[in-house]
Parts: structure tokens; C-alpha cells; sequence
């Protein structure tokens, strides 16, 4: 956790973007066990939960060092951890018996094994060549399929989609609907989209009109915070449009199996998602956002944002 990287000392400071008041870049430096950079930050709670926890390390140090390596590779660290403890879980289930990085044995819990992923997936050595490719087009070659934890191919975040609670729900309709696969920051909503289209931080707590005001200030443009959202709504769906070209439909807006089982253990299991209510929650969303049943934005919703040519 961010606490236990400050108790044990490997937390030296916060830093920032230039001129922001959140400072949410954790800045790491150690000696021993491993020599950590401080210019490549510290793990945050994604970092933590998918090299940590997904692939049964519990080794704060160790995780760290990953979270460097991949900086300086420029990985994400969420598909890579996940890819990892993917491929972990194939090795303990006899699919691939073998796998192993740099001949390190892809094992749960393994620290050796998580390290040398970073580089030996960076470079595309051996196994890495496969796993470079994510946990999706992996699993073409190494089987597991039904193990995966992506939507869209891309590997769902550490915010589990299982939880009771009313933020349990966005993330489930987030994970599902957002253009680029599993996302876990809302960014199926006009409102953040509209953020992610003007280039807005989500961690400043600026609501639509101040965001309105700061646009208008930069820009000169003079719209409305309803505009703003317009424009966060003309996004989704031109991003829609384009998953469509490309051969993506509503089939593909869905949860992996695997995360929709229960827990075998804790709090979540007994809890199973019931996959009609989702489909359900999904053709609400559909219908928020002017599209028909099967995801397909109306002809009357591309003309009301502009841009029916593009259809």
C-alpha cells in the first residue's frame, strides 16, 4: 500500500506535473534489495494490486523494482502485471508447464520470475515475445482463453467489478463499454470523456462549469458546460464508430468470465455476477447514449452531433 511504502522508507517524496496541487507521482529510492531509480517514481494502487497481488507477491521491494523496469521500458504496469500473472496461472494449472522468462520459472509468488518478465517482455526474449503481445493474442498461442481478464483485449484494471456498492456498478458498465477495452475511469461517460478530449487531469476536482471555465479561458471558445458534454458525447461516438469499422460489436461489450465467478475466498465469495442484469445495465447504457440495442448509434444521434459522414 502507499502507507506501507512510507512505514518501510521507500517513499522519499511526492512530486507533480508541472504546476499541479495534487502531486500524486509517488518517488521511490532504494539501495537494497534492489537499486531503484527515483527518476522513474513509485507504485501506485494499480501498480501494487497487479504485480503484487494478481501474481501473489507480497514483496513491497520487489514490486517497486517492476514498477521501475517498466517505466523505464515504458510498459503499463497493469496489462503487465496482469499478462504475468496470467501466464503464471497457465504454468500452476499444467497449461503451460513450462513457461518460464530468461530461465526463470514462471511461478506464483515468484519474485525472480516477475523482475526478469520486464525485461525478457520488453526485449521479446523467449517466452517474452509471446507476452509482449498482451495476454489476449497470448493466449492464441498458449491456450487459456478462458482465463483471461480482458474486454477488448485489453486486461481489465485492479478495481474489482464484483462489489456490491453503486461504484461496483460504474465499474462494471466502464470496464464493458469504454471504446478502449477494460477501463476503469469512466471514460464511457460524456462528462470524462469530455476531460480526456480537452486533455483535463481526472484527479483535479473540478466540476463541468469550472472545467467549462477553464476551457473557455484557454480556448477562447465561449461555450456552455452543455457543449463540453457534447463534445465528450461526440467523442464516445465517433470512438464507437471507429470499434465498429474495426470489426467490434456488442458481443465484445462484456465482462471475461473469470471475473464474474466468485471469490474463493473473503468477502466477494458468494457473490456472483448475473450476466442478464449486466446485459441489461448495458442496453440502459446504449440507450443514454442515442444508440440502438446492439450499440449502433441512430442515425438521428449522428445528425444531432454532426457527424452522420462519418457513419
Amino acid at each position: 500500500s502507499a502507507e506501507a511504502l512510507v512505514e518501510k522508507g521507500y517513499r522519499i517524496k511526492m512530486e507533480a506535473c508541472w504546476a499541479c496541487s495534487v502531486r500524486c507521482k509517488k518517488v521511490v529510492r532504494l539501495e537494497q534489495p534492489y537499486q531503484i531509480d527515483p527518476k522513474y517514481g513509485g507504485p501506485e494502487f494499480e501498480s501494487i494490486a497487479a504485480m503484487g497481488s494478481d501474481c501473489g507477491i507480497g514483496d513491497l521491494a520487489a514490486v517497486s523494482k517492476a514498477n521501475e523496469r517498466c517505466n523505464a521500458l515504458g510498459m503499463d504496469t497493469i496489462s503487465f502485471g496482469a499478462t504475468v500473472a496470467w501466464a503464471m496461472d497457465l504454468r500452476r494449472r499444467g497449461i503451460a508447464p513450462d513457461a518460464e522468462v530468461d530461465g526463470v520459472p514462471l511461478e506464483f509468488g515468484s519474485v525472480r520470475a516477475l523482475i526478469a518478465a520486464a525485461d525478457a517482455i520488453a526485449h521479446r526474449r523467449g517466452l517474452g515475445d509471446v507476452l509482449a503481445e498482451g495476454s489476449a493474442r497470448a493466449a492464441e498461442t498458449l491456450g487459456g482463453k478462458e482465463l483471461l481478464t480482458t474486454v477488448k483485449g485489453l486486461e481489465i484494471a485492479m478495481h474489482d467489478p464484483r462489489q456490491r456498492t453503486e461504484y461496483g456498478k460504474q465499474v462494471r458498465i466502464s470496464y464493458t463499454t469504454s471504446p478502449s477495452g477494460g477501463d476503469h475511469m469512466n471514460s464511457n461517460l460524456p462528462s470524462r470523456s469530455a476531460r480526456n478530449t480537452v486533455g483535463m487531469c481526472f484527479f483535479l476536482k473540478y466540476d463541468d462549469p469550472k472545467l467549462t471555465d477553464i476551457v473557455n479561458a484557454v480556448t477562447g471558445w465561449g461555450i456552455s458546460p452543455a457543449e463540453l458534454g457534447e463534445i465528450g458525447e461526440r467523442s464516445l461516438t465517433l470512438a464507437r464508430l471507429f470499434n465498429i469499422r474495426q470489426g467490434f460489436d456488442a458481443k465484445d461489450d462484456r465482462l471475461p468470465p473469470q471475473v464474474t465467478k466468485p471469490h474463493v475466498s473473503g468477502v466477494l465469495s458468494k457473490v456472483r455476477l448475473d450476466p442478464d442484469d449486466l446485459a441489461e445495465q448495458i442496453r440502459a447504457y446504449y440507450a443514454a447514449r442515442g444508440w440502438n440495442d446492439q450499440g449502433v448509434p441512430l442515425p438521428e444521434t449522428l445528425a444531432r452531433l454532426d457527424i452522420a459522414e462519418y457513419a
